[in-house]
């Protein structure tokens, strides 16, 4: 029953979706027909983000900046995104669009969380003093966050299942997690809440995708958005995963 304008419907390309040599990457010929491919799927008008997933080695990134901007001026894409890029890379999209008159991109994907803070040193110094926002992914760390690795990984589970998390799923990352855990436990929160709402905390982030299995776990992730972490807490955290 919510309507469109109350959406904000995103979606991205890079990734191979054939064994097709021009069905993959960035270039203009993949932007376009992927965008349409996607809208129809979605059975949508327009994306209001767009985000090109990687970087492209093999695609010069004007022709990549000059395709999403083109989408933005035909109506199909509001704004068009980065997702896991270097701040110098943001950069060469960003200094190519003035030369054309072209729109550059709004909106920065990265990885973020307690365990990974790689995006502090450069990227999001860069986003922030341009007017970049984030939508950062992996919150939780796939789950570490949340406490779920801390007697180890249970069956079935990602951790278990997958190779995915083995270099942040450390010792002593875990330890610092069961800290943390009892941080949130002196809040009144569960450790998930605490890592969701310390992310939300900084002012360049503009929104944490979340995932859950089920209707209670999406409860408790959303209601992160509730939390606020005064000066103290966000010390006690520093000092925690220093």
């Amino acid at each position: 029953e919510m309507k469109r304008s109350d959406l904000v419907i995103s979606s991205k390309v890079f990734w191979p979706m054939s064994d097709n040599i021009n069905d993959r990457g960035l270039s203009r010929k993949h932007i376009f027909e992927s965008v349409d491919k996607s809208l129809t799927r979605l059975g949508i008008d327009y994306l209001d983000i767009y985000y090109c997933h990687r970087w492209d080695e093999q695609t010069p990134v004007e022709e990549t900046a000059r395709a999403m901007s083109d989408l933005v001026q035909a109506g199909k894409v509001l704004y068009w995104g980065t997702s896991c890029w270097e701040a110098d890379q943001i950069d060469a999209a960003f200094k190519s669009a003035p030369s054309w008159s072209g729109h550059r991109p709004a909106v920065e994907q990265p990885r973020y969380n307690l365990l990974d803070m790689h995006i502090e040193e450069s990227i999001m110094p860069f986003c922030a003093k341009n007017g970049i926002g984030f939508t950062v992914w992996s919150p939780l760390s796939q789950g570490i966050l949340t406490g779920k690795y801390n007697d180890g990984a249970p069956q079935g589970s990602r951790g278990k299942e997958t190779k995915w998390l083995e270099n942040d799923m450390t010792e002593s990352n875990l330890n610092k997690v069961r800290v943390l855990g009892g941080l949130a436990d002196e809040l009144g929160i569960s450790l998930a809440q605490l890592s969701i709402a310390w992310v939300l905390s900084h002012p360049e982030i503009s929104c944490a995708i979340i995932g859950a299995t089920s209707v209670e776990q999406l409860k408790e992730n959303l209601g992160a958005s509730d939390v606020t972490l005064n000066d103290d807490t966000l010390a006690k955290i520093k000092e925690i995963m220093s």
